[in-house]
């Protein structure tokens, strides 16, 4: 069995812009299913990770 994480999004290639590899080529996964529910979060959308995505079809 294929092994999945929750995605909600992939992006890049980008710039990193923070940490010890600024300025280098980088690629995003950004994952979903926080289940923390915080009152103040901007992103709700996030909290569902039903969708998921084969790990092996993103490398």
């Amino acid at each position: 069995m294929a092994k999945k994480i929750p995605v909600l999004e992939i992006f890049g290639p980008t710039i990193q812009g923070e940490g010890m590899v600024i300025g280098q080529k980088t690629m995003f996964v950004r994952t979903a299913g926080c289940d923390y529910r915080c009152r103040w979060c901007d992103s709700a959308f996030t909290w569902d990770g039903s969708a998921k995505e084969e790990i092996r079809q993103m490398t």
